[in-house]
């Protein structure tokens, strides 16, 4: 699995938003929004309903979501803690 397209898409649930996790990325929507295509195309499901307010997680969204609520977090500390010796 991709580490970085699971923390764009883990990012994109977080805020329930493409347009408000690009903001926090620095990159543009449909840069984004293919991130999160590919991430659906390479876990083989859709975990995104996309509607005019914004997103919607499906239930394997829901529960790839909580999966990488850790691994992100853990990710970061990591990260973080390699930056800092």
């Amino acid at each position: 699995m991709d580490l970085e397209l699971l923390k764009k898409f883990y990012l994109v649930a977080e805020i329930r938003s493409i347009t408000g996790a690009t903001k926090k990325l620095n990159t543009s929507q449909s840069a984004l929004s293919r991130c999160v295509n590919t991430f659906e195309y390479r876990v083989k499901d859709q975990l995104l309903i996309r509607t005019t307010r914004g997103i919607e997680l499906t239930a394997q969204g829901k529960r790839l979501y909580e999966f990488a609520k850790k691994i992100v977090h853990d990710a970061n500390v990591f990260e973080k803690s390699f930056h800092e010796k």
